[in-house]
Parts: C-alpha cells; structure tokens; sequence
C-alpha cells in the first residue's frame, strides 16, 4: 500500500454513522489483536461505538482526533488523538492518546504519519509539550523511541493486558514541540473552517459534478420535505465540509459583477495540468492558468453548474 492510498485527516466534529462504525470496528479490532488500549476482549461493537460517541461529544475545543482513511473505499483504518491538558496551569501541555492502527494495515508506515500529523496539529494550536504512554517493551513503546521521544521512566503492573489474565508495565513518554512561528499567545483560535454552504438551482446536476466529477465524498444525504429541500454534505481529504441544498426557486448567483460576501471556493490540487486534463474529459471549461504574482502557485477558475466560481490553486 502506497502512501498516497491513506489520507491522514481530521475526524468531522458531527461524524457520519459509518464513521463511528468504522472506528468501533478499529478499536475492537485492536483489542482482539492484543493492543493495549484500556479496554478487556472481547469488546462489543456497541460498547465501543458507544466509547467512540461519548469521547466525541465531550472533547474539549482544543482536542484534535485524526483518521487515517483508506481513500479508495473511504474506511479508516487508523486514528490518533491529542488531548489538552486539563489543569489550568498547564496550557502548552497535551497528552497523545489512542494511537490505533488496524491490523490489516500495520507495518505500513500509517501509525508514523499518524505521530507527524498529531506534531503539527500540537504546533498549530500552541502546545509547546507532549506526553504520552504505551504498554513498556511493546511496539507503541519502540515506535515512539524511534520518533525521538523521550523515555522517563516505567510504572510496574499499570494494567491488565487485554486477555484480562496478566499486568504489563507502562512506559511513560515525553516530547517538546518546536512553537509554530508568529502564533502569539500559546492558545487555539477560537474557531476553524467547518464547512461551506452552498445553494444550488438543479440538485442533481450539482450533486454529480461535485460528487463524480470534482470527486468530493459523501458524508450524509437528506431531503426535508417540510422545505421541498435536498442537503448534501460533503467531506474534503482535511475534514473541511461543503453542505449543497436545493430550495425552490432560489434566485440566480450575482456573479458578473461581483457582489459582495462569498467569492468564491478554492480547493487545493498537487498537479494543475493533469487536474484540468481530468475535468476537461467531463466537459468542465477553465480559465487560463495564472500564476500567483505573491507566491508564485499556478491557478485557474472552474465553475459549478450555478455559475459559482471554484478556484484550482497548485499546492505541490
């Protein structure tokens, strides 16, 4: 398996119901591999969706879990979490928790990317010190050797390994973070990018150009008859959402001459030119390409079906 075959990106904050189901499936799938991750087998899928459900409605607004999601059937197969920590006096601290990668896709390189991608998101919120602990003399415990941790001590008989039969030791680990430049104060923004909203004139024409032909993936699909109107929502590879309803009749998008408010959507490609060549094959026209004169990224304008302009911006 290829790196580019598993997307590391955040979990939505509102998950889909198979999202849950594929993590209740990991997490048991590692408590039967023997995976010491607070839990005894077997454990049922419910209990642990149920685990799964509560852990996210109480995360704190500055945790961060990650999903590792296989891109070809869309199923995750590996999640990690950054936790802050609780104590007030101790706002540039977070503990690294339930780093879990599933059996079938193990010694891949994932639980790696799955650390880097904790790091960053640690930097980007202004936590300057990791923690974290692992069952001592286990593979978690040479992972993180490995990934320049640092070893401060062990705690004896800590927990039951998952049969329920015997005690292992716990590792315990620490990790500073080089601070992100120019953050400020050490704490999050107050907010980030969930999702954008976006109405369309024809349902199904849109739904199949951002669904087949810009690729984007389906998180949940509804129709409110109350309001004779479809919603659609859609996941970006970094968990960013677009919602696309349907109303009756909504008036047409001002675009020439710009109006003020939205502008329009960017998404970002690795290759412009084998990009358009794709859109081109579904009859999508696009603009020239330009090159940023401030970062001297390649760009061009596309549109969607109502005349929305989507930016293509060369991010290699």
């Amino acid at each position: 398996m290829s790196p580019d075959a598993i997307a590391i990106e955040p979990l939505p904050s509102d998950p889909a119901p198979g999202d849950l189901d594929d993590l209740a499936h990991l997490l048991c799938s590692a408590v039967q591999a023997g995976a010491a991750v607070s839990f005894i087998a077997p454990l049922s899928h419910q209990d642990a969706r149920a685990w799964w459900q509560s852990t996210i409605a109480s995360l704190h607004r500055r945790a961060v879990v990650l999903v590792a999601r296989d891109r070809a059937s869309g199923r995750i197969v590996g999640t990690a979490q950054l936790q802050p920590a609780w104590a007030p006096n101790q706002p540039h601290r977070a503990e690294v928790c339930k780093v879990i990668v599933h059996p079938d896709v193990q010694r891949r390189g994932v639980a790696r990317r799955l650390m880097g991608a904790i790091e960053d998101a640690a930097r980007a919120g202004g936590f300057t010190l990791l923690t974290l602990d692992a069952r001592a003399d286990g593979p978690a415990d040479r992972l993180y050797r490995a990934l320049g941790w640092t070893f401060i001590g062990r705690i004896p008989g800590f927990a039951l390994d998952p049969d329920g039969r015997a005690l292992h030791d716990d590792a315990l680990f620490y990790k500073p973070v080089a601070p992100a430049r120019n953050t400020g104060p050490v704490s999050a923004p107050p907010h980030r990018l969930h999702h954008v909203a976006v109405i369309c004139s024809d349902y199904q024409r849109s739904r199949d150009f951002y669904v087949r032909i810009l690729g984007l993936r389906i998180v949940r699909e509804s129709f409110r008859p109350d309001r004779r109107s479809h919603k659609l929502d859609l996941a970006l590879p970094d968990g960013v959402q677009i919602e696309l309803f349907s109303f009756p009749d909504p008036p047409p998008r001002l675009t020439r001459p710009e109006a003020c408010g939205l502008r329009h959507l960017a998404l970002a490609v690795a290759n412009i030119d084998a990009e358009l060549s794709r859109l081109a094959s579904f009859g999508v026209a696009a603009e020239p390409v330009r090159t940023d004169g401030h970062t001297g990224r390649r760009f061009t304008f596309v549109r969607d079906p109502d005349d929305l302009p989507i930016e293509l911006y060369e991010q290699p």
